[in-house]
């Protein structure tokens, strides 16, 4: 029965599911959840109610999942900067696989989150602890005492409940140059106008790039990768995630005739 609504109805099947689920979870609030494949710890200790209800109406980081799975191949080598809670990390994973996947995050307790989800869906990639630089070194980084997520290297007029915290800085350029990568993935609140300075782009030839406007003005990075030979996909593009690809595989893509 269920396959013959999903073969007539499709997509309203779908969001008629999907809305089921999340009053579902909002009435019974249990502690471990699955979407798009991946398993989740709602009690996590370092997310809050918040979070914890973007992760039950399979919210979080939709947008960045979505592109992924119309974007990335399992061919693809994947650098990812900002790894968080670790839901990305684990999609990334599940198209990849984990020799392919390698993911950093400067912020300890979600280091530790991180692991956590990852060891929950039984994916083992490289992962780093601190943020990308030019090189080897330390410096100082702005913790969110309340949404360890949205901490930043960079200091928020206004902003509460911040603390300055030492982390190791990762030698950005060097690490691209060993992995090569060809697919990076960036989430990396104030940093983004740094991308090209900190990242090796020889070898990349898609960037999904979540954007924060409240800190970092992308009408100072977009310059930037368009002069590295880059721009934007807007097939794929959504709202605050921007998909950027190399200019002359954008050309080839948009010089393929379409099938009638």
């Amino acid at each position: 029965m269920t396959a013959i609504l999903k073969q007539r109805f499709g997509k309203f099947y779908n969001l008629f599911a999907r809305e089921y689920r999340r009053a579902a979870r909002t009435l019974l609030a249990p502690r471990y959840i699955s979407f798009d494949g991946i398993k989740v710890d709602t009690q996590d200790p370092n997310i809050n109610p918040r979070l914890r209800q973007q992760l039950r109406d399979e919210d979080f980081e939709l947008q960045v999942r979505d592109i992924l799975n119309k974007t990335l191949t399992p061919n693809d080598i994947v650098l990812e900067l900002g790894g968080g809670f670790g839901v990305v990390t684990s999609k990334i994973c599940q198209i990849v696989g984990d020799k392919n996947t390698t993911t950093c995050e400067a912020t300890p307790q979600m280091r530790e989150a991180l692991g956590r989800t990852l060891k929950l869906n039984g994916y083992n990639p490289t992962v780093h602890q601190g943020i990308f630089g030019e090189q080897e070194g330390e410096t100082e980084f702005q913790l969110n005492t309340e949404t360890f997520w949205s901490s930043s290297q960079s200091t928020r007029a206004g902003e509460e409940n911040t603390t300055s915290i030492k982390v190791p800085v990762i030698d950005g350029p060097a690490l691209c140059r060993k992995l090569k990568p060809t697919y990076l993935v960036v989430d990396i609140e104030g940093a983004e106008d740094q991308l090209t300075n900190i990242v090796d782009l020889a070898s990349v030839r898609t960037i999904c790039l979540e954007t924060h406007p409240q800190v970092a003005r992308i009408r100072n990075v977009l310059p930037q990768l368009m002069e590295a030979g880059f721009d934007v996909d807007t097939l794929y593009s959504a709202h605050r995630c921007l998909v950027l690809r190399r200019q002359e595989d954008l050309e080839q893509t948009l010089s393929i005739p379409r099938a009638d």
